[in-house]
């Protein structure tokens, strides 16, 4: 990796970023003056515009200006005229024949064209409107004949509209004059006009065949006028085809004879378009180096990035989609990302659509299931894709889906990796995924600015400012958190831990169903944050850590209690001293925290703690099965929590079979008879509810009825 850098940094290809005007949009319409060059042409350019003005021969001369498509012969013939402005000696013509709306009067459209501007020239001069009206006149004679009326109606003149009447003039007032008489006078007041005649003609490569031949015996034979110059853009393969149908497979040859000067350009360098492509990138992205992921941008781009480019064109296409979402790349995605995703959707909308659709697999979610069984299927669903692919190599195009959709190579992720990724705004991640295609950011989504804010809070009362957001973002939050705990200190883990701890309970469990939907709820992610802050570079503060969340009168008594339990099955294998930095002794200290802390809670009888029932068995598990009977009996003491507590005790079972979701509810009578007598609880039930309403009737109904492993069908 080293080694790449060091070659990009030769090259000058490492993006450099600055503030200022931003440029939204590139156009593909060539540059126009020379110091727009970005390929050195414009040396070459000014070289040949003195050759032109050093021309004195009257005879008529052509020049092509020969390349590929997208090889930018248009921007080098403006560079050449870019000297001719507010020069006397020339009037500079251009015609796009590419632009002529119908094709039947190519010849007719370009004298006429060429009447227009010349009159424009200088209307008080004579001889440019006397040449003006001959080119007129030109342009009447080559007018295509479907335009004149059938000489069997000229007998009935007087029934023709006044627009077709004006067409027969024209052509009546063209033959009056031959061909040749015409390009004779022509030619002679081209001669009394004392200067010269500069014809672009441009784009000739984008016309039929037939069109082609058309323009190239139109400068060989028609308007060869004195004093003029053409200038002709072409590319000489399409050209030379087109000339071989007419020309007995001598087309080459034919083109020899027409074309004086013809300058190839040269070929644009590998090296040119990725300086290009990359001063690009640099002006539009526009974001600070410390923000910006270099050795990221490096990877993507010498693993299919790079020379995907084979002309300007492809550039200028790339951009113009680049920049539509740059604002929003710039401010919340990974602007890595977008660069490798864009060029597959400009250059292979196919793989770009398949990718799109199928964010389960992309994300990686898809995966973390019944161990990667159906990532198989997906990698030969893509080999197939691969193979149509249209622009980009295969080989290209598979290692950059791997670099930015980790998952699909060959390597296994843990699930640290997605807290990574997930911190450094990924596609490969299932949160961010979406945004990279659309234009919009979800309103539920944690920005980057409130991102910032997190990363500088202090105190509590910061995060409280932080935090007031709505339930789904919060949960957002916690993801986001797992990625930021590396940089957070020690006083920092404190302040954040007690606060998370004292919100988990408040916090909406939403919209998710099936085997692994505990890796959503906020309690996990509470939990994922406390373990990770705790193993953070084996920290020597652990107890210390601990303890003081445990103290903390605000701290989740249900996630305490789910937090000493697995420190207890650690303790139980004998590595609680290896994983978790702390003693027994240490172990037993939070235990008793944790106990006389819902001793006293249910001694109160507020309220029935949040999932009092796994509460009570982890308790059990501890060691602490009488304290837990204790905590048992004195919820029963309230006669208004007694309904609450019951449905403590009520579950809920997902199931999930041929591809439906079941749910049913149960209540295990075995959960009561571990803590308290089943027969002695219903008798005090009865006893406090002797006339229930319909509410507490259901609920009691529920428990009188409950069977251990039998489901009681959900409402």
């Amino acid at each position: 990796m080293m080694e790449l850098m060091l070659i990009m940094k030769s090259w000058g290809l490492f993006l450099k970023r600055g503030r200022g005007e931003i440029l939204m949009f590139y156009s593909e319409k060539p540059i126009i003056l020379g110091k727009e060059d970005l390929l050195g042409r414009a040396k070459v350019a000014n070289e040949l515009s003195r050759e032109i003005k050093s021309y004195k021969n009257e005879n008529s001369l052509t020049i092509g200006i020969v390349g590929k498509w997208g090889s930018g012969k248009t921007s080098f013939i403006n560079m050449v005229l870019e000297s001719f402005k507010g020069n006397d000696k020339y009037i500079v013509i251009k015609f796009n024949p590419w632009n002529i709306s119908s094709r039947k009067q190519l010849i007719s459209d370009f004298f006429l064209q060429l009447s227009n501007n010349i009159k424009k020239e200088n209307e008080s001069n004579k001889i440019i409107g006397t040449i003006g009206k001959s080119l007129g006149t030109l342009s009447k004679f080559f007018k295509p004949l479907g335009l004149i009326p059938p000489l069997s109606l000229l007998g009935t003149i007087g029934d023709i509209t006044e627009k077709a009447s004006g067409v027969i003039n024209e052509y009546l007032e063209a033959e009056k004059e031959d061909l040749e008489t015409l390009k004779s006078n022509i030619n002679q007041e081209l001669e009394d006009l004392d200067k010269k005649l500069l014809i672009v003609i441009d784009d000739i490569d984008r016309l039929c065949d037939e069109e082609i031949r058309e323009m190239f015996q139109l400068v060989k034979s028609i308007a060869d006028f004195k004093n003029t110059i053409y200038i002709l853009s072409y590319d000489r393969e399409i050209v030379t085809k087109a000339l071989d149908k007419s020309q007995q497979d001598k087309g080459e040859e034919y083109l020899e004879k027409i074309v004086q000067v013809p300058l190839v350009l040269p070929h644009i360098s590998k090296s040119d378009l990725d300086k290009i492509f990359i001063n690009r990138l640099n002006i539009t992205i526009n974001i600070p180096d410390e923000e910006y992921d270099n050795s990221y941008f490096s990877e993507i781009y010498y693993n299919g990035l790079a020379e995907n480019f084979e002309s300007l064109r492809d550039i200028e296409r790339y951009m113009n989609v680049f920049s539509l979402g740059i604002n929003l790349a710039r401010e919340e995605l990974n602007i890595n990302d977008y660069i490798a995703i864009t060029l597959i959707k400009v250059f292979e909308p196919d793989l770009y659509e398949y990718i799109k659709n199928n964010k389960e697999y992309f994300s990686g979610t898809k995966f973390d299931e019944f161990l990667n069984k159906d990532k198989k299927g997906i990698l030969t669903e893509l080999e197939g894709i691969y193979k149509k692919l249209k622009k980009l190599e295969k080989r290209k195009a598979k290692r950059l889906i791997e670099v930015i959709f980790p998952k699909l190579g060959e390597m296994n992720y843990a699930e640290g990796f997605i807290d990574i990724w997930s911190k450094a705004r990924r596609i490969a991640t299932p949160v961010y995924f979406e945004s990279y295609f659309r234009l919009d950011f979800p309103e539920d989504e944690i920005k980057k600015s409130e991102i910032k804010k997190f990363r500088e809070f202090s105190t509590e009362e910061d995060l409280i400012k932080i935090f007031n957001i709505n339930n789904k973002k919060k949960i957002r939050f916690l993801e986001i958190i797992l990625g930021e705990i590396e940089e957070i200190s020690d006083e920092k883990a404190i302040i954040l831990l007690k606060f998370i701890f004292s919100i988990e309970s408040e916090l909406k469990y939403e919209d998710s169903k099936g085997i692994f939907t505990f890796m959503d709820s906020p309690k996990y992610k509470v939990t994922r944050i406390f373990y990770k802050i705790i193993n953070k570079n084996h920290n020597r503060n652990r107890y210390k850590i601990m303890e003081e969340l445990f103290k903390y009168d605000k701290s989740s008594l249900r996630l305490l209690f789910f937090v000493l339990d697995i420190l207890n099955r650690n303790f139980l294998k004998k590595n609680l001293q290896s994983e978790y930095g702390i003693e027994e002794n240490q172990l037993n200290n939070l235990k008793d925290i944790a106990i006389t802390k819902i001793l006293k809670e249910s001694e109160k009888s507020e309220k029935i703690e949040s999932d009092l029932l796994n509460i009570l068995y982890t308790m059990k598990r501890l060691g602490k099965e009488e304290e837990a009977k204790k905590v048992f009996k004195n919820y029963l003491k309230n006669k208004n929590l007694l309904i609450d507590f019951i449905k403590e005790f009520i579950n809920t079972r997902t199931t999930e079979t041929n591809y439906s979701i079941r749910e049913s509810t149960y209540l295990v009578k075995d959960y009561i008879e571990d803590f308290y007598g089943y027969e002695e609880f219903v008798k005090l039930v009865d006893e406090k509810f002797a006339n229930p309403n319909e509410e507490e009737a259901k609920v009691i109904n529920q428990l009188k009825n409950a069977i251990t492993r039998e489901e009681l069908q959900k409402d």
